[in-house]
């Protein structure tokens, strides 16, 4: 996990995340990803797959129209 970190403290700063807080949340995170994940290269990718799934348009729309 610790080769795809700086990747995904990008799309976490793109999120507005910043600081402490969002390095701590976002290591948190990959943790609960680890556990249902082969290994820490593909719980990596699922975070960054989720992470990117929150700026789509679809994700977008749908939240706003709730």
């Amino acid at each position: 996990m610790a080769k795809e970190f700086p990747a995904l403290t990008a799309s976490a700063q793109f999120l507005g995340m910043e600081g402490v807080v969002a390095v701590s949340d976002l290591a948190a995170a990959l943790e609960v990803a680890r556990k249902g994940a082969a290994d820490g290269a593909q719980a990596a990718n699922n975070m960054a797959n989720f992470m990117r799934k929150l700026t789509t348009k679809e994700t977008i729309t749908s939240t706003n129209s709730s």
